[in-house]
Order: C-alpha cells, then sequence, then structure tokens
C-alpha cells in the first residue's frame, strides 16, 4: 500500500510542478510573430528531402541522394528560395543519403560522405562544399581518412 500512495504522491507532485510552471511562464512558450512558425508548404518537394542547411543568404540547400532506395541512381540537391516560393533542383556526382553537413565559416556548406552500398551499409570517402553564391558549382574530392586531407 505504501508504494502505490509514494507514486500517487509523486504523480501529484508531478502534476503540480506541470501546471504551476505553465500558469508562471507564459513568457517561455513560442510567439510565431518572433520565433517563426512551422507550415505546410503550398507546393510539393521535387526531391526527397533528407539532409538540409540553412543559407546565409536565405537559401535553403536540400540533398536527396537516393532516398536508401538503391536502383535510384538519379542523386540531386535542391535550393530552396522560400521568398520567392522556388525550388531549383540539380544533380551532384554521388549518392549523398545519410551525409554529414556542417557550414564553414565562409558560408558553404560542407558535406561529407554518402551512402554507396546498402546492404551491408557503407560510407563514401567523397566530400562537397556547395557554393552559394554561384549557385550550382559543387567541388567533390576524395577524402583520405587515414591521412586526414583532402586529395
Amino acid at each position: 500500500m505504501k508504494r502505490i500512495d509514494g507514486c500517487v504522491f509523486g504523480l501529484g507532485k508531478l502534476l503540480l510542478i506541470l501546471l504551476t510552471s505553465g500558469c508562471l511562464c507564459p513568457y517561455a512558450m513560442g510567439q510565431a510573430q518572433v520565433q517563426g512558425q512551422w507550415a505546410t508548404l503550398p507546393y510539393t518537394m521535387p526531391i526527397n528531402p533528407i539532409h538540409v542547411s540553412l543559407l546565409h543568404n536565405g537559401k535553403v540547400l536540400i540533398v536527396s541522394g537516393s532516398g536508401a532506395y538503391a536502383p535510384n541512381t538519379s542523386y540531386e540537391a535542391a535550393v530552396w528560395d522560400p521568398q520567392a516560393g522556388t525550388i531549383t533542383t540539380q544533380p551532384v556526382g554521388w549518392d549523398m543519403f545519410c551525409n554529414g553537413m556542417a557550414v564553414m565559416p565562409d558560408g558553404r556548406p560542407f558535406v561529407l560522405d554518402g551512402t554507396p552500398q546498402y546492404d551491408p551499409f557503407y560510407g563514401s570517402p567523397n566530400t562537397a562544399a556547395y557554393d552559394p553564391i554561384q549557385g550550382t558549382s559543387w567541388s567533390c574530392r576524395a577524402w583520405r581518412m587515414d591521412a586526414g586531407i583532402l586529395q
């Protein structure tokens, strides 16, 4: 009986904390006019978005690759311009599905790896840097893991 009473007391205490914090912290809730909001686009994405990166110019780089579907060899990326409502696709040199991506200090997204084989999964030694100023420039190099340098 003590165990049940302890659980009920613990749940009551948790509920009281949640209700109190909700009443005392109304400003902690996100406000659409300040924080932005999620919304469904009125148009469809022509590729399957796997990895995205916000560019310094307000556009969004979207990388698809095969979408984990090995027979798909049409590897593409896209740039979405939310202000204009446009999506521009472009081919990429390898399957960038399941990559790692980081934005470098100069504003170029750096893409590392991808998935050249699915059963079993293997990563690739490829890298690319997208140039948002030129808009279509992908520089691709092989990455030597043992030396930690770009070739």
